[in-house]
């Protein structure tokens, strides 16, 4: 008799996936509507099929898919998100989309339990290749905020030497708008021209 561990935080989805193991594999099946219900119950008894919701509201669906594959528990997973749907595709997770056929449901699980192995390969290979696209996602993000950092320190480090080449008033500028850098030649004295009959130091 094969064991069933059903995590869905929505409790007619989950009774109504339990009943069709029940009556189609006459399957021991558990449900546990949490994340970390499911979490405890991969971690502490042994099942031959985890059938995963990806989007739970307290622990990744994706998270509990690793542990039950590092715990070489099979996995299928569910999802009716679009978006989520989209990444089970790209990185390859065994799956079903919501709203699913229960006899779909059914030939997927029988699938998975007679090929344990390659089912829980292909969940870690999974899990990480999406790790590895997230912590790339991650570093690229990082690296964007920086050059934008200093692409603005750049621009300002800009604008206050051009304003101070055009006399113009810059914040922090002490002399005010009317004493600007770019201005202080208006204020050096000039010597006024010394004419026939100016008195005159007497040579040496």
């Amino acid at each position: 008799m094969p064991r069933v561990l059903v995590i869905e935080d929505d409790s007619l989805i989950c009774e109504m996936v339990a009943d069709c193991f029940r009556s189609e594999l006459g399957a021991e099946v558990v449900c546990a509507l949490t994340g970390p219900d499911g979490a405890r119950l991969i971690m502490g008894y042994e099942f031959n099929l985890a059938v995963i919701d990806a989007v739970l509201p307290d622990v990744s669906g994706f998270a509990l898919a690793q542990l039950a594959a590092n715990e070489n528990l099979p996995v299928l997973m569910t999802s009716g998100h679009p978006l989520l749907s989209d990444q089970l595709v790209r990185f390859n997770f065994p799956h079903l989309r919501k709203p699913f056929d229960l006899n779909a449901l059914i030939e997927e699980a029988r699938t998975i339990i007679s090929g344990t192995r390659q089912n829980i390969r292909r969940v870690q290979h999974s899990a990480a290749t999406m790790r590895a696209h997230l912590k790339a996602l991650e570093i690229a993000l990082k690296e964007a905020h920086r050059l934008m950092a200093e692409s603005k320190t750049f621009v300002e480090l800009d604008a206050l030497v051009g304003n101070r080449n055009s006399g113009l008033p810059f914040e922090g500028d002490p002399l005010g708008p009317a004493h600007g850098i770019g201005s202080l030649h208006k204020r050096i004295p000039t010597c006024p021209a010394l004419s026939a009959d100016a008195p005159r130091w007497p040579a040496r």
